[in-house]
């Protein structure tokens, strides 16, 4: 961290904890947005999940969870 901080090591912990929280919810639904975009486009299944790292099996757990969420 820089500068001064104060605060225990638990409150920095908790703050570093919240942003790296906050930073997988962005990745994930930078990634939900992208797969979307690559299968509205023709990309084969296939090829996306291979792209993301994923199976094709967790890339539709990936988009089903993520149009879960993105209808409430």
């Amino acid at each position: 961290m820089r500068g001064a901080q104060t605060g225990s090591t638990a409150d920095a912990a908790r703050h570093l904890l919240g942003n790296l929280s906050w930073g997988v919810e962005f990745l994930e639904r930078a990634l939900w947005r992208t797969a979307v975009a690559a299968l509205n486009a023709g990309v084969p299944v296939q090829d996306v999940a291979g792209w993301a790292g994923l199976s094709a099996a967790e890339l539709t757990d990936v988009l089903t969870a993520g149009r879960d969420e993105n209808d409430e």
